[in-house]
């Protein structure tokens, strides 16, 4: 009876945490929007929007899907190992997990373009696991190396932003060094599975998940060519994506200099790879303010900025992965048909 008891108490200790986490998360995003928004001229925020320049946006657009192609290009080389070619499948599943990371708890949209494209490509999920990790901790450490190099020629950087880049460059290297060798750490997990006396079969899927997940991140070792295209498309996806962040700011009749759009994206990206509200409401907001009002752009702006970055970038995200899902459709009529 105590054993039913303490089974049943283990689901329930763990919703208890997740809804204490969400809990604390909507807090602080509550915090920080009333912040944001605090003293907000609503008439000046309302009257900029139509003011906007399509001309502008279109430009913003065109350079937030060059940036979308720079991250295929880059995932699509660390899966070439096991997959092959395989842009259009990486190209979908960089929507799928953007657009999932803005809405589902604890950036779920990770997991969700790994399964997705495991799936379709017939690739072990760990390797795909251990790809798409790479890619995420080598944009938090490319972040952290362009904040503290912008530091050099941006007067009076946001103490909190150089705090937090110290922070991610740190957590970043440790992280890769973990997935380097995390093919090694799957000898020493077979010596703790005998210990502990594991069933045999439990170890093995360990040492299986372990090493799939340690030769995904180990796509680049080896491979010159392969390593500077890596590092070439990483930093082609943000300048491609502080090149859209311009456009959008002179769509509102403002202007700021290559290296604040680069700093303004650096806070957003350090921001985001932490687990946030849906949408990063709140968070992306009082990161405008904090970082664009300094630099000149009007708080209602720098709100209405903000806005139609977010809004832009979903719906773009909704296209892709609509003609993805399309493309899935006709794929599985024309295999039906050849079949039949």
């Amino acid at each position: 009876m105590s054993q039913v008891h303490s089974s049943a108490s283990v689901p329930r200790a763990s919703t208890l945490r997740t809804w204490t986490l969400r809990s604390v998360l909507l807090l602080v995003a509550a915090g920080l929007l009333y912040v944001a928004l605090a003293g907000l001229d609503w008439h000046a925020f309302f009257d900029s929007l139509p003011t906007l320049s399509p001309y502008w946006l279109a430009a913003t657009l065109a350079f937030q899907l060059l940036a979308l192609l720079s991250r295929a290009l880059r995932w699509s080389t660390l899966l070439a190992p096991e997959a092959g070619r395989c842009m259009a499948v990486a190209f979908v599943g960089e929507a799928i997990g953007d657009l999932g990371n803005s809405f589902l708890p604890a950036r779920a949209g990770e997991a969700a373009r790994t399964v997705w494209v495991s799936r379709l490509l017939g690739v072990r999920l760990p390797f795909v696991v251990g790809t798409a990790a790479v890619e995420r901790v080598s944009d938090a450490v490319f972040l952290a190396l362009v904040t503290f190099m912008l530091m050099l020629l941006i007067p009076h950087m946001p103490l909190w932003l150089t705090a937090a880049a110290g922070v991610f460059l740190l957590l970043g290297i440790v992280t890769l060094g973990v997935l380097f060798f995390l093919p090694a750490f799957s000898h020493g997990f077979a010596s703790i599975a005998r210990t502990l006396h594991l069933p045999h079969k439990l170890a093995h899927r360990g040492i299986e998940v372990l090493h799939g997940i340690g030769t995904g991140s180990r796509s680049l070792v080896h491979h010159p060519a392969r390593t500077a295209f890596y590092a070439a498309m990483t930093a082609a996806v943000w300048v491609f994506d502080a090149a859209a962040m311009l456009c959008l700011v002179h769509a509102f009749h403002d202007s700021l200099s290559f290296a604040q759009a680069m700093l303004f994206l650096a806070a957003l990206g350090l921001s985001s790879a932490v687990p946030s509200t849906p949408g990063y409401i709140g968070i992306f907001q009082f990161i405008a303010v904090a970082v664009l009002v300094p630099f000149g752009v009007s708080r209602p702006h720098a709100l209405a900025i903000i806005l139609v970055y977010q809004i832009a970038t979903i719906l773009q995200e909704l296209l892709w992965v609509g003609f993805g899902w399309l493309g899935l459709r006709y794929r599985a009529r024309a295999a039906t048909g050849t079949e039949q």
